[in-house]
């Protein structure tokens, strides 16, 4: 029995079962036993169950089946009794049903109770409890139909499509979104989403079951249902063309695969796995390109139009063309594999088709599917086409022809070429100078080796080659660097460039420049707030420097430091050296030598200086002031600066005064005091600018025998006064009092005494608040 077949067996149970309501009066049958017939055989057949056999002997007063004869008339119990084997039946029936539907998975909780409360309702049955057998299945059949609607709710479940690749500018706009967003390659789509493309581009969309859908440039679809089958793993995809054109890829077999194109407009039942689709605002075009046949039909017209393989037509708002053949496939002539581009430039051609009136290409960059698409252009009129240049690589390519009603046919076998680098750059070697040569000459030999047949530019003026393709000429040099650049030509256009720099220095004119940014004490006093400084500069490019220190020390607690260090300048002349800082000051003798011979010396000394400057406050910070400008004042001494929050601040004689603007709320503050050695200390806190009184939030005033009690509640940023003045009236008369406040809830309240015989109800006047910083407010309640 199939599910459709017990859905409905089950509902014929069920309106048997609840159409005979509880308590109804009781019609029995007679019915006659049969010779050969057994008394199992009359319960199946009109109780629906032959194990109550035994109501009916009972019934007719019949101790034993012994006593039956043929032709005996037997009373049957059949309202009541048929009443619950119905709706046992029926609970049976969808529980089996929701155990189909993965119930068991899905649904536990509800299909273990309609077991048990069926389970209950059969032991009723057999004590003949009919009225309560039939509540119990009846409550039995609701658990079942609730678990079979939870297990199918549960069973299909929100998947994602993917953005498999794009091409030029595609956006998506997620559900509910107002506006449009770029759609990354590989980015998630879900349901109601919908996506677009302008003009040269492409999209590529990959659905859960592994179809594709390719949109065309100016198109535009919405994702309208996601789905997978949690129990079958089936997946279910429809998407609706709203404008443009789309390219399906189906995977697997129609039983396997539910994937649904909408198109407003017409209606589409495909079995085709391999479809293009046309929507405008006029006119909708289908090509079918499979085996799978295609139905289009115009809502409201009994016109239907079948599609077999290689079919199109175009459909209007009335009808649908008859299908019409679509035009073979051309003939692709160049380039024929294997073939190589240089440099991204390609002519393809192909043999010409009758009939067509435009022909369409793809460039991709797979071969299987096309779905990796570099170019797609369908309005090319002629057999001959060269596309833009394309990068590197291996590409597939074919192409469509396009006929009168604007239906592409099945495309061309694709062939693939090759695009690649034209060759390599010619060949050039400089054999002097070296890569950062230095001399103390005013003129040098330059002599290296080129490629033969290349043109030689050096400076960008041409040097001529010898038979040997060698090239050798004088350089007149400038003092410092002198950068020279090769440049060599194949007669591709190919180019490789060399660039070289020699640095002349003049033996007598070397110089130590330290970093003005090293901290000081002095000009060749220097400071390090570690054990080891790093000393820079620069010199003549190449030179060697070596630098002489005291006896090696072990600072306070360590091990001990190199009293000398060396070093070579690079290429610009900079250097980094690292030394040894010791707290009563290493000193050093620092030699240069050039690599013209030329010398320098000098003296320095590195002292270690990790004490921090001294930076304190005249007065603790607040932690909130109602005035608009913060006063800090304080001691700050060995310190070269001094920043409030980032910014430099004047200080004198070892003291600073500063007035600081606040603006309402927190106010974060930073003072740093640093030394010459870059040591600092800071000082970091927040302060509070309140300027608002107190909010008053909400009062209360009730009556007690001890007077009129008063709640007030309040608001404070820096804190409420402890006690808040009131006056109250009472029968006309203002009485004054204070209320108390309680700290943890900010509610003021306490009790005024009423004159004697007042009846009226009492009345909250006003309220003075006032913080702890002296906002205050007085609020008239009337």
């Amino acid at each position: 029995m199939t599910a459709i077949q017990r859905t409905s067996v089950a509902a014929l149970l069920v309106a048997l079962a609840l159409f005979c309501p509880v308590g109804a009066a009781a019609q029995p049958l007679t019915v006659t036993l049969e010779t050969g017939q057994h008394i199992r055989d009359v319960a199946r057949e009109y109780l629906g169950d032959p194990d109550l056999w035994e109501q009916i002997l009972e019934l007719n007063g019949l101790a034993s089946v012994l006593d039956l004869k043929p032709g005996m008339k037997l009373t049957v119990p059949s309202t009541e009794v048929s009443r619950a084997a119905a709706a046992l039946a029926a609970a049976l029936a969808t529980i089996d049903e929701a155990g189909e539907n993965g119930a068991q998975l899905l649904a536990a909780a509800e299909l273990e109770e309609a077991l048990a409360l069926r389970n209950e309702a059969l032991a009723a049955r057999r004590e003949a409890r009919w009225e309560e057998t039939l509540a119990l299945a009846r409550k039995s059949l609701a658990s079942a139909e609730a678990a079979l609607a939870l297990a199918r709710e549960r069973r299909l479940q929100q998947a994602e499509a993917l953005l498999e690749d794009r091409l030029g500018t595609v956006d998506a706009r997620k559900p509910g979104a107002l506006t449009w967003r770029d759609a990354p390659k590989q980015s998630k789509l879900v349901e109601e989403e919908k996506v677009r493309t302008l003009s040269s581009s492409l999209a590529s969309i990959l659905f859960p079951d592994r179809s594709s859908l390719r949109l065309d440039e100016n198109s535009q679809a919405v994702i309208q249902s996601l789905r997978r089958d949690a129990l079958s793993h089936r997946r279910q995809s429809k998407v609706q063309l709203i404008g443009g054109n789309v390219q399906a890829i189906l995977k697997g077999n129609q039983r396997s695969r539910q994937f649904e194109l909408g198109i407003p407009g017409v209606e589409l039942e495909s079995r085709s796995r391999n479809f293009w689709a046309s929507r405008t605002n006029q006119k909708v075009r289908l090509a079918n390109y499979d085996e799978g046949r295609i139905e289009v039909a115009v809502p409201g017209r009994d016109q239907k139009v079948v599609l077999e393989r290689n079919q199109g037509t175009v459909a209007d708002r009335t009808t649908v063309a008859p299908a019409r053949d679509l035009l073979p496939p051309p003939r692709g002539l160049a380039p024929a594999a294997p073939a190589i581009a240089y440099q991204g430039k390609i002519e393809l051609s192909w043999e010409a088709v009758d009939g067509a009136l435009a022909y369409w290409v793809h460039i991709a960059a797979d071969s299987a599917s096309f779905r990796k698409l570099v170019v797609s252009r369908r309005d090319i009129t002629g057999t001959r086409w060269q596309p833009r240049v394309l990068p590197v690589g291996l590409y597939y390519w074919r192409v469509s022809a396009v006929d009168d009603l604007g239906l592409p046919g099945p495309a061309s076998t694709p062939q693939w070429f090759q695009v690649a680098d034209d060759e390599s750059g010619p060949y050039l070697v400089v054999e002097f100078p070296q890569p950062d040569a230095v001399t103390n000459q005013p003129e040098v030999e330059v002599r290296g080796e080129a490629e033969r047949g290349s043109q030689l530019l050096v400076d960008g003026e041409t040097v001529p080659l010898d038979d040997d393709a060698h090239f050798r000429f004088a350089r007149a040099l400038q003092p410092g660097p002198n950068p020279i650049r090769f440049e060599a030509v194949d007669r591709a256009g190919n180019r490789t460039v060399v660039e070289r720099t020699i640095q002349r220095v003049d033996v007598d004119r070397v110089e130590i420049l330290l970093d003005e940014s090293l901290p000081r004490r002095a000009p060749s006093h220097f400071l390090s707030r570690t054990p080891e400084f790093i000393l820079t500069g620069s010199t003549v490019p190449g030179s060697q420097i070596e630098l002489e220190g005291d006896e090696p020390r072990a600072p306070e607690g360590g091990e001990g430091v190199a009293a000398g260090a060396a070093g070579v300048a690079d290429a610009a002349g900079g250097f980094q050296i690292r030394l040894a800082a010791t707290a009563g000051g290493s000193r050093y003798r620092m030699r240069v030598v050039s690599p013209a011979g030329g010398t320098a010396a000098q003296e320095l000394t590195v002292e270690l200086d990790d004490t921090r400057p001294e930076l304190a406050l005249d007065t603790p910070p607040p932690g909130a002031i109602s005035s608009p400008v913060l006063t800090l004042s304080g001691v700050v001494e060995e310190a070269v600066s001094l920043q409030l929050n980032q910014e430099e601040m004047p200080f004198a004689e070892g003291r600073f005064e500063i007035a600081h603007p606040l603006q309402p709320g927190v106010n974060p503050i930073s003072l740093e005091a640093v030394d010459r050695a870059g040591n600092t200390r800071r000082i970091v806190f927040d302060i509070v600018l309140d300027e608002a009184p107190p909010r008053l939030v909400a009062h209360r005033i009730s009556r007690s025998s001890a007077g009129a009690r008063i709640q007030v509640d309040a608001e404070d940023a820096s804190g409420l006064r402890r006690v808040a003045p009131v006056v109250i009236e009472a029968s006309g008369a203002e009485i004054q009092g204070h209320l108390e406040l309680d700290r943890s809830t900010g509610r003021y309240s306490g009790t005024l005494t009423l004159p004697a015989g007042t009846q009226a109800p009492a009345r909250l006047r006003r309220v003075r608040l006032e913080d702890s910083l002296g906002n205050a407010q007085e609020y008239q309640l009337y």
